[in-house]
């Protein structure tokens, strides 16, 4: 009797010893999965793989730092493949040329990237590190545009240096344009409290309950910033995170329901088709875009006088390169 109960404890141990063991494999497993996922070949480029693992950190890193696409889905990252493709075809056409940059050259262009930004390189560092994102990557796209420029002015003999006249005269359309002119914002805030669908008097004796659930709401708001402890206790409440909203897109109607309850004030309650609605005015807010310096006029036609040059070189480039789209979803 005391064999068999040591042998189940011995079995059962024996169980539970290979269970565990069978999550950690079905665990590495998937890791070896994901891991496979993100290494895998997209395309090659005259044997030059760009892998998942490459459009990902791209996007990531045009994401923070400021030249995110308006695409999104797999548009957007199309749009990035297309991207390295067009910069490791710039790499090799300048290496082939000996066409070279300095890393104080590099160095230089970022700092004065990250300035134009409202930011610092360290920053930037920094934000990118948090996302594993290594800030030789952004140094790399630097190094390959400006060989690029380099190769481009050589090739066709394009003037680099933007005259002084032309500068004035762009930099003077850009700030006399109305769009670039200060406007106000309005900033809400929408409180949301769903009702079940039940139908009947049920549904009705619901509704009115949350009315006065959401009167309450409005007798305790005394602006966004007291929104948790004015919603507080009150069941199944969403708060949604305050959004800037240019006047003009306001319906006229809430516009001027808005401008009479006046800021820190709440509209409501009222009847949504989810529920309850009440919405917050925070407030106004002036907003203007940034200034536009000299620097980034004279980089802006630059970038427009090599501009022509550069798509039809990338397109030589293209007809003589062996690009092979190894996932069907990129391929052309």
């Amino acid at each position: 009797m005391h064999d068999r109960i040591f042998s189940t404890r011995v079995i059962a141990r024996a169980l539970r010893a290979a269970a565990a063991i069978l999550m950690v494999l079905f665990s590495l497993a998937l890791l070896s999965v994901d891991g496979y996922a993100q290494q895998a070949v997209v395309v090659t480029v005259n044997d030059r793989p760009i892998t998942n693992y490459d459009i990902e950190q791209r996007m990531r890193m045009n994401e923070i730092i400021g030249f995110q696409s308006k695409a999104s889905g797999q548009t957007a990252r199309r749009e990035v493949l297309e991207e390295l493709i067009d910069e490791v075809l710039k790499v090799q056409e300048a290496k082939r040329l000996k066409v070279n940059v300095s890393p104080q050259d590099v160095e230089e262009t970022l700092k004065g990237m990250a300035s134009r930004a409202g930011s610092s390189v360290d920053a930037w560092a920094a934000q990118l590190k948090k996302h594993r994102i290594d800030l030789s990557t952004l140094k790399r796209r630097i190094e390959a545009n400006l060989a690029w420029n380099r190769l481009i002015a050589a090739r066709y003999n394009i003037n680099t240096n933007i005259e002084s006249a032309l500068v004035e005269q762009r930099l003077k359309a850009i700030r006399s344009d109305p769009a670039r002119k200060p406007r106000t914002i309005y900033l809400l805030q929408e409180i949301r409290m769903p009702i079940d669908a039940m139908g009947g008097a049920g549904e009705e004796q619901l509704l009115y309950a949350r009315f006065l659930e959401a009167q309450q709401v409005v007798q305790r708001y005394k602006g966004c910033d007291s929104v948790r402890e004015a919603t507080r206790g009150v069941f199944n409440v969403q708060v949604r995170p305050t959004v800037p909203v240019p006047p003009e897109s306001l319906p006229p109607q809430l516009k001027e329901a808005l401008d009479k309850v006046g800021v820190n004030k709440i509209l409501g309650p009222s009847r949504a088709k989810e529920g309850i609605q009440l919405i917050g005015f925070c407030g106004k807010q002036t907003v203007a875009p940034p200034e536009v310096t000299r620097e980034q006029v004279e980089n802006m036609l630059l970038s427009e006088r090599v501009g022509l040059y550069t798509e039809r070189y990338i397109r030589e480039l293209r007809r003589t390169a062996f690009i092979d789209y190894k996932d069907p979803a990129y391929s052309q």
